[in-house]
């Protein structure tokens, strides 16, 4: 989601093996100049399905009935 969004990868190294240390140890942010313009609700449900910990990461059901998805339906 973090892509259709902004058009760009959150993490994204040389090759996978930086790619996979880049998604463990470095901070998401929103650096696209796109990210500025998609509504705050998005980045919170973007925020919470790439949280690190699994345990503590948001579920398919919860993102299924989350209202900005639900309202982005109705477009």
């Amino acid at each position: 989601m973090y892509a259709l969004l902004s058009g760009t990868l959150p993490f994204e190294g040389k090759d996978q093996k930086e790619t996979a240390k880049l998604v463990v140890e470095k901070p998401l942010t929103y650096r696209s100049p796109k990210w500025p313009k998609i509504p705050i609700a998005a980045k919170e449900l973007v925020t919470k399905m790439l949280i690190k910990d699994p345990k503590a990461r948001i579920g398919l059901d919860a993102v299924l009935v989350n209202p900005w998805l639900k309202q982005a339906e109705q477009l």
